[in-house]
C-alpha cells in the first residue's frame, strides 16, 4: 500500500507517546514504573512495523522482516569501513577544533574515560543495541522502503528523518534522559533535532548499498550513537560536528546521486 509509511508513522507515534507521556507522569528514569513505560514506548517502531506487516503479509512477511535484521552477507567490508569514517570524521573534526581553538581536550578526555571503564562502554553498547533493534525494523525496514517506492532516496530519507526527530520530543521533558539534560528549545535541542535528517540520509545510503539489510541500518545507527557518547561534545562543538555531517551528506549525494544513493557501475570513470 502507498500509505504504509503514513500508517506506520501514525501508529508508531501514538503508541510510543502514550507510554512515554505515562513515563513522564511517573517520574521517568528516576522511578521504576516510569522507566518501564519508557522501555515499552521505545518498542513503538518495532511493534508498529510488525503489526502492519503482519496485517498485510501475515507470518511470512513478519519472518521476512525479522530475517533482514540478521542479513550479514549483504554488508560489504568496503561500505562498512566507509561508514565508520563517515560517522567518526565529524566528531574527530570537532575534537581537533576544540584543541586548536579552545586549547582544551574535553572531547578527547571523555573518549579516554569512556574506554577506561568496562561498565561505561558495555552499558552504553547494550543500551544502544537494544534501541537500534527496536527502531530500525520500523524506520528503515518499513517506512523507508515504502517511501522509496514513491520518492527518491534523499527525499524519503528526509521525511523519515523529520518524523524520526519529532518522535523523540517527549524525551526532552522526561526526567533522567539524555535529551532532558539538553533541554527543550535550547541550542543543543535544535542541533540534536537538526542532525537527525542528515543521519537519516547516511543510514539510507549504507542501507541501500547493503541490499536493504536492516542489520546494516542497525550497525550504522549503533556506531553513530556510540560516536556521540564516546566523545560527548559540548554544545559549541556540536555546531561544527553537525556542519561537517551535512557536508558529508552533500558529498554522498553528489557522488552517489539523490535517486537511490547507489552509484551505478556505468557512472564510474
Amino acid at each position: 500500500m502507498k500509505s504504509d509509511h503514513w500508517l506506520f508513522f501514525l501508529l508508531n507515534i501514538v503508541f510510543t507517546w502514550i507510554f512515554w507521556f505515562a513515563a513522564i507522569s511517573f517520574g521517568g528514569f528516576t522511578e521504576i514504573i516510569g522507566f518501564l513505560f519508557y522501555i515499552i514506548g521505545g518498542t513503538g517502531p518495532l511493534v508498529s512495523a510488525l503489526i502492519l506487516v503482519g496485517f498485510k503479509d501475515g507470518t511470512v512477511g513478519i519472518r521476512k522482516l525479522l530475517s533482514r535484521m540478521v542479513q550479514t552477507r549483504s554488508i560489504k567490508i568496503k561500505w562498512l569501513s566507509l561508514s565508520v569514517l563517515i560517522i567518526f570524521i565529524p566528531v574527530i573534526t570537532a575534537s581537533i577544533l576544540e584543541i586548536v581553538f579552545l586549547g582544551t581536550w574535553t572531547a578527547m578526555t571523555n573518549a579516554i574515560v569512556f574506554f577506561s571503564g568496562f561498565s561505561i562502554w558495555t552499558i552504553s553498547i547494550i543500551f544502544n543495541l537494544i534501541a537500534v533493534i527496536l527502531e530500525e525494523p520500523g524506520w528503515r525496514g518499513l517506512a523507508l522502503d515504502s517511501l522509496q517506492k514513491q520518492y527518491n532516496a534523499v527525499r524519503s530519507s528526509i521525511i523519515v528523518g523529520i518524523i524520526w526527530a519529532a518522535w523523540h520530543l517527549p524525551l526532552f521533558v522526561m526526567p533522567g534522559t539524555y535529551q532532558e539534560a539538553i533541554g527543550l528549545g535550547t541550542i543543543g535541542f535544535w542541533l540534536y533535532m537538526g542532525a537527525i535528517p542528515a543521519t537519516s540520509i547516511l543510514i539510507s545510503w549504507f542501507y541501500n548499498n547493503s541490499n536493504n539489510s536492516i542489520l546494516a541500518a542497525m550497525v550504522f545507527h549503533l556506531l553513530n550513537n556510540l560516536a556521540g557518547e564516546i566523545f560527548s561534545l559540548d554544545v559549541i562543538l556540536e555546531i561544527p560536528r553537525v556542519l561537517v555531517s551535512y557536508l558529508i551528506v552533500l558529498c554522498v549525494i553528489y557522488y552517489f546521486g539523490y535517486d537511490s544513493l547507489i552509484r551505478k557501475a556505468g557512472n564510474d570513470s
